[in-house]
């Protein structure tokens, strides 16, 4: 990961001549950056320049394109993107927190659900899972004999996987305990999903066209200034005297994706299952029933 002796920040507002001028904590220090970001700089740095003689030594500064206040509110208040640019980061960011806080509790929920399914299924119950698939492998007779029944249930298993595959689902989401899981995860996120969608839903007028979402950024906070990894060397700290300047970036993001992000953090979407580790689970057990 590729490294820059750093000194300090400039904002470039790209809708008016305004700088915005930021000193870091520490003067020149190297800071690891990467790659995408040191190739980004250097043609930043042939529109802008540098404004130290010597910035391998003196340090460099980083030069970021956006748009200022003033001029955000001006062009866009009316549109709705200054009051979704100003809470949409953190609403998203508040329920990506949720998901996470609970994704342990719903997949141990899960994984209990199933091992419950699978110590309680019966023979007869995987003729329902699979009528034809059953008839012509472990529900035959032969499927007794020890040395079938592994081929007899990798056959099973092999036709009728996406049968099973529901089959184990429809089980374990009526499983009492997930249930429960999902719901108080459903209760904490299903608030900030509906403020997030009502952001949305506000969002108009020509600016909006293409439904393009803004990033908020405070000028005088700490910064991570490497898009892949996160700690001491890749995170820079404005000087104190900086001034609480807000700016905005234009970013890749569409409402689209945020719609995307919202389907992701529905409560139906919270069960997660390794499937060749509950179709291997599930060969062993149906080898044991044989001998039941």
């Amino acid at each position: 990961m590729s490294w820059l002796n750093i000194q300090g920040n400039r904002y470039h507002c790209l809708k008016c001549s305004e700088i915005v001028k930021v000193e870091y904590e520490g003067g020149a220090c190297l800071t690891q950056i990467g790659d995408n970001r040191i190739y980004e700089q250097t043609a930043l740095t042939k529109r802008y320049g540098q404004p130290t003689a010597n910035p391998n030594t003196e340090g460099y500064y980083l030069h970021n394109e956006i748009i200022c206040e003033p001029c955000f509110k001006k062009r866009y208040m009316k549109s709705g993107q200054h009051y979704v640019a100003m809470n949409m980061e953190a609403l998203c960011n508040r329920l990506s927190g949720i998901k996470d806080k609970y994704a342990e509790n719903v997949g141990r929920a899960t994984e209990s659900a199933f091992n419950n399914w699978l110590e309680n299924i019966l023979h007869g119950n995987l003729c329902e899972i699979s009528t034809s698939a059953f008839d012509k492998t472990i529900g035959l007779k032969i499927f007794k004999l020890r040395n079938k029944r592994k081929d007899l249930v990798g056959q099973f298993v092999s036709s009728a996987k996406d049968s099973i595959i529901a089959s184990i689902l429809n089980q374990i989401n009526s499983d009492p305990c997930l249930r429960d899981a999902t719901r108080q995860y459903a209760s904490e996120a299903q608030p900030i999903v509906d403020s997030i969608r009502k952001l949305l839903t506000n969002l108009k007028g020509k600016f909006f066209h293409k439904g393009e979402i803004f990033r908020v950024h405070r000028i005088n906070l700490p910064e991570n200034l490497n898009d892949y990894v996160l700690y001491e060397m890749t995170t820079r700290t404005p000087a104190t005297s900086t001034p609480d300047i807000t700016v905005f970036y234009q970013t890749n993001m569409r409402k689209k994706d945020i719609t995307e992000f919202l389907n992701s953090c529905d409560s139906s979407n919270q069960v997660e299952m390794d499937e060749d580790k509950l179709i291997g689970k599930l060969k062993k057990r149906l080898e044991v029933l044989a001998s039941i």
